[in-house]
């Protein structure tokens, strides 16, 4: 009865499938920073993992969708898989989704977040809107860094929207005004660097210190405190404290210690760094030590200036602070003339 030894035959995704899962497994296993908690395989999502913050489960959850590929890479070493757009769609929905890629040939795990796809074909213009499928590129590899940076930045954000949403729920209805005289942004920050600093450097620019303090903690998961950009949103709480508004000290002494390793470590504009380090401890009333920066500001900068010049007027308001009128007034009159803003007064 040979006819009956005709069996059906185990399609080849099925081994590609069972090896990208078996990968995936053993790359949330082996850091700790998420567990899995539901093996969904439904519309879009095949797994859900949940983050994991000192051992304590979280209840914020990330959204992934697992592929595995046999073909070449490119001569980068980026992978290309095609997905459904319906799938972008249904991943976009909730916060730090991510496509995950299993290289079969290099044994790769890669990554790359939802909404990168989505800013990438966005970028192109709106032909994409139209299409069936999407070509997700990899690159980016799904390992420790990658694993910790994507726990900061769901948990951040998360504990961001809860803290907003109960305080609303909180506040009576007649304080809810001062929240449009405020004008303060709470920001939903990019999880890519990249995009990350660009929105920072533009606030910045446009003097939104307030939106920046309120998304410290969304900078801080996207950007080291370390990383030279991450000094503009130290800065943006520096100017809040020195213009008498809401700010947190700690951040700014914080910003004073990072502004003084940049001066050390040879960035350039030192003469406006220090200028900054100045600002900082003015913000904390300690006018003597502000006093200080401010004076070593202006060996280093150009005393020609706007800078210079507004160095030299807040040298003026140190020493009104101390109550020592007559080197104020010599500081605000230089501050005029910044031409000649060199001038120290110990």
């Amino acid at each position: 009865m040979s006819h009956l030894d005709d069996f059906p035959k185990r399609h080849s995704s099925h081994e590609i499938d069972a090896q990208s899962a078996h990968a995936f497994r053993a790359a949330i296993c082996e850091y700790n920073e998420f567990t899995i908690q539901f093996d969904k395989n439904d519309y879009g999502t095949d797994f859900i993992i949940e983050a994991v913050d000192a051992g304590e489960m979280t209840n914020v959850r990330v959204h992934v969708q697992l592929k595995g590929t046999r073909s070449e890479a490119r001569a980068d070493g980026s992978v290309a898989v095609t997905v459904a757009k319906t799938n972008v769609n249904y991943l976009a929905t909730p916060r730090g989704s991510i496509y995950v890629c299993y290289h079969i040939p290099t044994e790769r795990l890669l990554v790359r977040r939802v909404d990168d796809v989505v800013r990438e074909y966005e970028h192109r213009g709106n032909d994409w809107h139209a299409q069936k499928t999407v070509t997700v590129r990899f690159k980016e590899t799904f390992d420790l860094s990658f694993q910790q940076s994507l726990k900061k930045y769901v948990v951040t954000s998360a504990k961001g929207e809860r803290d907003r949403r109960l305080n609303l729920a909180v506040q009576p209805p007649e304080t809810l005004s001062i929240l449009k005289e405020e004008g303060i942004i709470d920001l939903p920050v990019p999880a890519d660097p990249e995009q990350a600093i660009r929105v920072l450097d533009e606030l910045y620019k446009c003097g939104r210190d307030q939106t920046i303090s309120r998304s410290f903690d969304k900078f801080h998961a996207v950007l080291s405190s370390s990383d030279e950009a991450f000094l503009l949103v130290y800065m943006a709480e520096i100017n809040l404290g020195i213009n008498g508004m809401n700010h947190d000290e700690t951040r700014i002494r914080k910003g004073i210690d990072a502004l003084r390793n940049a001066v050390r470590s040879g960035q350039p504009s030192p003469g406006s760094l220090l200028f900054c380090v100045g600002n900082g401890w003015f913000a904390l009333k300690r006018y003597k030590k502000a006093i200080d920066a401010y004076n070593s500001a202006l060996c280093s900068l150009d005393t020609s200036t706007d800078t210079a010049a507004q160095c030299c007027k807040n040298l003026g308001t140190a020493f009104e602070k101390l109550n020592d009128p007559s080197a104020a007034r010599s500081f605000y009159e230089r501050a005029l003339d910044p031409h000649n803003s060199r001038l120290k007064f110990a």
